[in-house]
């Protein structure tokens, strides 16, 4: 008996162990896009996704993390919300990681659910913009004059409304899409905190749209995958990976931090890398 219990306890531990390295090992996902209205002039262009930071530390200045950024030699940077937490907030630590991000490539931000609970969410705007980066709450904007087929469009968590409105979270989403300018032979990327409301998104024929919010379901099994996720409940489909509806591709990542619950199980902190090409 004594010694299945010290055995019992030594794998308790071994998978402690594991749950803790994974949670602070960033795995790197790569996806290739092809579209017709990708122009050759700019195949291979790089974006790099970061979603749900949650004022995770990875390193030193996160160092770790920033170099990963850093290897895969990003075009742009998008940041889909959640930059901070909610009940643990540091200013502090998310204006460095973003401006570290900026030192290597433009960085594009979009607010999260929990940008819209905290009170210092205007400083945290202001800080961003003076270090430039491109806030994105309800606008378009072109990366960059030469690459004209690709127009950036981002939304506001809808939270931030929620607040003080008896409209639902997807009305309010909706109320933001139709203010945006559309571009039908443009190729549109949006970001936006929250995946579940993919098939909006689709109504809007947006060509790509980046997002996060689940966290991955925090705890993921094999062959079901996430078990729960906020808007999404119990098993729920949109955690992650790519996901199409009509024209419209959707990126789910998995994010890096943690937030109310603090450890992820088989589902490590996740970097996304996106490479566009023309269709041939």
């Amino acid at each position: 008996m004594r010694k299945k219990t010290v055995i019992g306890a030594a794998l308790m531990i071994g998978l402690g162990i594991g749950v803790l390295r994974g949670n602070k090992s960033v795995k790197v996902t790569h996806h290739e896009i092809k579209n017709e209205k990708i122009p050759s002039s700019i195949s291979g262009y790089t974006i790099v996704h970061v979603s749900d930071y949650h004022n995770t530390l990875f390193g030193k200045n996160n160092k770790v993390l920033v170099d990963k950024i850093k290897e895969n030699k990003p075009d742009l940077i998008a940041v889909t919300g959640d930059l901070i937490d909610s009940r643990t907030t540091d200013l502090d630590v998310a204006v460095l990681f973003m401006k570290e991000m900026r030192k290597i490539a433009p960085v594009y931000y979009v607010s999260g659910n929990h940008e819209s609970r905290i009170p210092e969410y205007a400083a945290l705007e202001n800080r961003l913009k003076e270090i430039d980066i491109e806030v994105l709450n309800c606008r378009m904007t072109i990366p960059n004059e030469e690459l004209d087929p690709i127009y950036i469009y981002g939304v506001q968590d809808p939270a931030f409304a929620r607040r003080n409105s008896r409209e639902s979270e997807r009305d309010i989403m909706k109320n933001q899409l139709d203010s945006l300018p559309q571009y039908d032979h443009k190729y549109t990327i949006l970001l936006s905190h929250r995946p579940e409301l993919l098939d909006l998104y689709a109504e809007y024929s947006f060509d790509l749209v980046l997002s996060g919010h689940a966290h991955g379901g925090q705890i993921r099994l094999p062959l079901l995958g996430g078990i729960l996720a906020p808007n999404q409940g119990f098993f729920p489909i949109l955690t992650s990976g790519m996901h199409h509806m009509n024209d419209t591709a959707m990126i789910i990542s998995r994010g890096i931090g943690n937030s109310a619950f603090p450890l992820r199980v088989n589902n490590p902190p996740e970097l996304i890398v996106i490479k566009l090409f023309p269709e041939t």
